[in-house]
């Protein structure tokens, strides 16, 4: 690879850089991002299918 090439593997550690020289601190990690970020939408997909799949079980009469 060329030297162009290399340097979009260095974007993020060259913000990084720019970030800390001009005094912005890296964001916090919360529990409460977590489960806003993680945890919720994996249960709220959760419920989602599991209506879906009831409703479309129930409409084409597939268990009998």
């Amino acid at each position: 690879m060329t030297k162009e090439d290399d340097a979009w593997f260095h974007v993020d550690e060259e913000a990084s850089a720019i970030e800390r020289s001009a005094g912005i601190p890296e964001p916090r990690h919360s529990v409460r991002g977590f489960i806003l970020s993680i945890f919720l939408p994996v249960i709220l997909m959760g419920i989602f299918l599991l209506v879906f799949f009831w409703v479309i079980i129930f409409r084409f009469r597939l268990l009998g």
